[in-house]
């Protein structure tokens, strides 16, 4: 995620070649460990959330809560599409049918253009320097607090206390993105394949100048 923090302070974008056995579904599997790996309440699965969106439910609520809970946490909001859906046979098509050079855009409704809005996925995500100065973090950590204090807001009476509360030392809470796929590229892949491939399948979905590719293999 250092990548983010450097000029020109592109978005990681997570990919895994076809030979890479990292476990249940690489390249998930390389950041989810650790004290500050991505977890279940910090990602998004673009796919889910737009079959939430066609079945008309609130999916705004899916990435309030994913932005809030990175924030909280240090760890990278996480926004993941999966492999291509079903075709009409009710069967993916085969890994190796594809090449890098003619890749199938997502389909429209992944794109995470549906999603961007600014007090749900503000598109400020791909300049996380302009995200921080605009005080962004705060606005949807104070909207999640809201949300919890307005659940657990108690009936009884509130208790003066006998003296005022210390103030708490501020903190900074600074927002990382990890953007990834799971759809598995050949193992011969070449940087210019690579971003052949970024441009033909996520070109229409996201603002791919914005990111920087990293492919997981096995050596």
């Amino acid at each position: 995620l250092a990548v983010s923090q450097e000029p020109p302070y592109l978005i990681p974008f997570l990919l895994a070649s076809h030979s890479c056995s990292s476990g249940r579904a690489p390249p998930l599997d390389f950041v989810e460990g650790g004290d500050l790996g991505c977890k279940v309440d910090t990602t998004v699965h673009l796919g889910y959330a737009a079959q939430e969106k066609l079945r008309s439910r609130d999916t705004d609520v899916l990435f309030q809560k994913a932005m809030a809970a990175a924030l909280r946490t240090a760890r990278p909001l996480t926004l993941i599409w999966g492999d291509d859906e079903p075709g009409p046979t009710g069967e993916a098509p085969p890994m190796d049918v594809w090449d890098m050079d003619n890749s199938q855009p997502l389909p429209d409704k992944w794109a995470l253009t549906n999603f961007f809005s600014p007090l749900v996925l503000p598109a400020d995500i791909f300049d996380l320097r302009h995200f921080q100065c605009a005080g962004l973090a705060d606005l949807f950590l104070h909207r999640d607090a809201k949300n919890v204090n307005d659940a657990d807001q108690s009936a009884a009476e509130p208790v003066e206390p006998a003296h005022p509360a210390m103030q708490p030392a501020p903190i900074l809470y600074s927002l990382k993105v990890l953007l990834m796929s799971l759809k598995r590229i050949p193992n011969e892949f070449e940087d210019e394949s690579v971003r052949r491939h970024l441009l033909g399948r996520f070109g229409l979905a996201l603002p791919v100048h914005r990111i920087a590719a990293f492919v997981a293999c096995d050596m």
